[in-house]
């Protein structure tokens, strides 16, 4: 084991000259346990303890300014044998290219199944057991994992003998699908990772390193003054610390983003709210990544073409009061505002205005309505969030939508207890709208 910690060396921590004495502490005696910790870790799974106890200072680093520490699906990780180098390697006489693509999507935590409990009442926890990942865990080689990959690994070498490799791990009998893989950019990580079967690794809570009513900064406290780790849906939640190790080619896996507001909120550069095709790219890669088909997205931005006038302007407001690409009336916007201040974001951009429509649709701001028989629409249609998302065509999604989330009708009626409405205003130019930009962004993915 290495040479024992005094103190930790907090001035590897960017921004701690505007610490205060308490959060100095603070950092010096948890840093120091850190390092303890990351010596008996590193001797466990056999990993070098310099990538180790540089891990752990890239954890202290991003608990700077992390509001939000529990781990959520989307959250975007990284590897210490993680990089996008290409490299070259070579099969019985054959070089060819291994070009990692789709870094960033593939390295995002991907939660394979719906969960009751979530944070905030939309964002679906991790926990210790979302721990699948490459091709060796990917069965159906449909991607159907936790971790895909984090491009090429550094414990494979450029030029390599992949050959050599295949034997070395037994892994002769997939050489067909590693190598295809390597050609479609997944990565040599994808292709040869092997996660740990027992899942993340929690560290201890820092209990012990407070006193007094010191609260530590950056919101690390919603960890660390638990006794224990939060648990969801039964199981113990992963965090910030917490650490998933590659056995075979010796990474660690930690999280770069908590994902609670990185990848569903900011994932996408905001967009220049000035320039249409900008906000289009922007929403249709918003809408697909939180897991809407193309028929569905392509539906909603046919209505926002046609709710803005085909501007795709955020602040643009009608004669009746109603604001934004979705064109809220004055209560919808009222309950947004509120939304919004209370996780300190600006209605009038482009990437808050979408986070709250996707709010709504899966908190209930899609009522539940029948639209009636209509010249384009030949038999009544039942519309609310579920059947928007079970939608099989741009042109049900598209009126789907129009109906039970844009409520733009054209006469109703209510027949029991069920609400109708006659027709749709500008219904036949959604559809058009919908299903031009489904023949224009659909192709580009």
């Amino acid at each position: 084991m290495g040479e024992k910690h005094d103190n930790y060396d907090i001035t590897k921590i960017y921004g701690y000259q505007f610490m205060d004495e308490e959060e100095k502490t603070f950092f010096e005696n948890y840093g120091e346990a850190l390092e303890q910790q990351a010596e008996l870790i590193a001797e466990q799974h056999e990993i070098d303890i310099e990538e180790m106890e540089k891990e752990y200072d890239e954890i202290l680093q991003d608990m700077i300014g992390e509001e939000q520490e529990y781990i959520v699906d989307g959250a975007l990780l990284g590897c210490t044998n993680g990089c996008d180098i290409a490299k070259y390697l070579h099969y019985e006489g054959e070089l060819f290219f291994s070009e990692p693509k789709n870094i960033d999507k593939m390295s995002r935590l991907t939660i394979l199944e719906d969960r009751t409990e979530k944070i905030n009442g939309y964002l679906i926890p991790a926990n210790v057991n979302d721990s699948t990942g490459g091709l060796q865990d990917d069965i159906t080689q449909n991607e159907k994992v936790n971790i895909l990959g984090f491009g090429n690994c550094r414990a494979i070498p450029n030029a390599a003998d992949l050959k050599e490799i295949l034997e070395q791990y037994e892994l002769t009998a997939k050489t067909d699908e590693i190598i295809k893989a390597i050609k479609e950019g997944k990565g040599t990580c994808y292709c040869f990772m092997q996660l740990n079967k027992e899942g993340w690794e929690n560290l201890s809570t820092a209990g012990d390193y407070l006193s007094g009513n010191f609260q530590a900064a950056g919101g690390i406290d919603k960890v660390f003054l638990k006794p224990s780790y939060q648990k969801y849906n039964d199981k113990e939640g992963i965090n910030m610390l917490s650490m998933l190790f590659c056995n075979r080619l010796g990474g660690i896996i930690t999280a770069k983003e908590s994902g609670q507001h990185h990848f569903i909120f900011n994932k996408w550069i905001e967009p220049d709210a000035s320039d249409p095709e900008k906000v289009k790219e922007y929403m249709w890669n918003f809408f697909r990544d939180v897991g809407y088909s193309k028929f569905v997205v392509a539906g909603i931005l046919g209505n926002v073409f046609v709710e803005t006038w085909a501007t795709f302007n955020p602040e643009i407001e009608n004669g009746y009061g109603n604001y934004g690409l979705f064109q809220w009336d004055k209560d919808r916007q009222a309950n947004m505002e509120k939304w919004a201040e209370e996780r300190g974001l600006d209605i009038t951009l482009v990437s808050t205005q979408c986070q709250y429509a996707y709010y709504e649709i899966e908190k209930g701001g899609m009522i539940n309505i029948i639209l009636d028989k209509t010249d384009y629409n030949f038999e009544e249609l039942q519309c609310n969030s579920d059947t928007l998302k079970a939608s099989t065509s741009v042109t049900m999604a598209a009126k789907i939508f129009a109906t039970s989330f844009e409520r733009c009708y054209l006469g109703y009626e209510k027949i029991g207890s069920v609400m109708h409405y006659k027709d749709l205003q500008h219904g036949a130019e959604r559809i058009k709208a919908a299903n031009e930009i489904y023949y224009e962004m659909a192709g580009f993915e």
